[in-house]
C-alpha cells in the first residue's frame, strides 16, 4: 500500500491544509511493468482513500477503479465534504446561500493515462449527483468553488495534466481543472504551469496560473474579479507499507 501526506497552500480560494491518501493495487492479470520492462499488458484493481482538512473544510473521498490496461481506469467513488464558511468568506452565506453543512457527491470516474520517453499525459472525468441535507435554498460546494441549487444538481469534474519528466527527480507541465454544475450551467476553471522536484521520500510542487469562478464575483471585496492569479504550493512525504509476505525473509 502506498501512502502520501502533504501540506498544501492555494491562494484562490485561500486554503492552507493537510492532504493525505492511501492507495492499494491488486493485480488482475499479466505482469506489472517495471523500469526494465515497459510492457503495458497487465490489469489491476485500484482502491484509494483521500482526506483533506483545512479547519473550515474537511473532505473524505474513497474511490475504486478497475484498470483492464494501465492506460484506462473505470470505476466510481464518493466524496463527503463538510464546510463551515460564513459571510466573511462568501458574501451570500447565511442570507440566500447555505455554506455550513455536509455535501455528498456520488460519482462515476474514468481515467486515461499514458507515458512515453519522459512525456506523460493524464485525464480524469467524474460526474454524479450532489446531495445536501437542506433543501430550502442553494448551497456552496467548496471543492468546486461553485454554488448549486437546493435539489437536483449534477456536478462534473475534469482534470488534464500534460508534462515532461526530464530527469528522475524533476518534471514540469500544465494542469487544467474544470468543475461544472449542470443545473446552473456554471463552472470554475483552473489552469497552471507547474514544476515538481522529487527528493525521496519528499516531493515539492509549485504551480502558477489563473483561477476563474462566478463565486468570486460575489466576494466580500468590491470589484473582486472573476478571474484571478493562482499560486499552488505543496510539500509531501510518501512511502510504501509492505506486508511481511511482500517484504520477504529477513537477512
Amino acid at each position: 500500500m502506498d501512502y502520501n501526506l502533504a501540506g498544501v497552500f492555494k491562494n484562490r480560494t485561500l486554503t492552507l491544509g493537510i492532504l493525505g491518501d492511501a492507495t492499494y493495487r491488486y493485480p488482475l492479470w499479466g505482469k506489472e511493468s517495471s523500469e526494465q520492462d515497459e510492457s503495458f499488458l497487465h490489469g489491476y484493481l485500484e482502491t484509494y482513500a483521500e482526506f483533506f482538512t483545512a479547519g473550515i473544510t474537511n473532505i473524505i473521498e474513497p474511490v475504486v477503479q478497475v484498470f483492464p490496461l494501465p492506460i484506462l481506469g473505470l470505476g466510481g467513488g464518493a466524496r463527503w465534504s463538510h464546510s463551515v464558511y460564513d459571510s466573511l468568506s462568501i458574501k451570500a452565506c447565511g442570507d440566500t446561500l447555505t455554506c455550513t453543512d455536509l455535501v455528498q457527491w456520488i460519482f462515476a470516474k474514468v481515467t486515461l493515462q499514458a507515458a512515453y520517453e519522459g512525456a506523460f499525459l493524464r485525464g480524469v472525468w467524474q460526474k454524479g449527483p450532489l446531495k445536501h441535507r437542506r433543501t430550502d435554498k442553494p448551497f456552496y460546494e467548496s471543492t468546486a468553488v461553485l454554488t448549486a441549487p437546493a435539489e437536483g444538481s449534477l456536478m462534473e469534474y475534469q482534470s488534464y495534466i500534460a508534462g515532461y519528466q526530464w530527469s528522475l527527480l524533476r518534471s514540469f507541465g500544465i494542469l487544467h481543472v474544470r468543475n461544472k454544475i449542470h443545473a446552473d450551467r456554471t463552472q470554475s476553471i483552473m489552469t497552471a504551469g507547474f514544476t515538481r522536484i522529487v527528493d525521496t521520500p519528499w516531493t515539492y510542487f509549485v504551480g502558477l496560473g489563473t483561477f476563474e469562478s462566478p463565486v468570486l464575483k460575489d466576494a466580500k471585496k468590491e470589484g473582486d474579479p472573476a478571474r484571478s492569479f493562482l499560486v499552488l504550493l505543496s510539500v509531501s512525504f510518501s512511502g510504501t507499507l509492505r506486508s511481511a509476505k511482500d517484504a520477504g525473509p529477513s537477512k
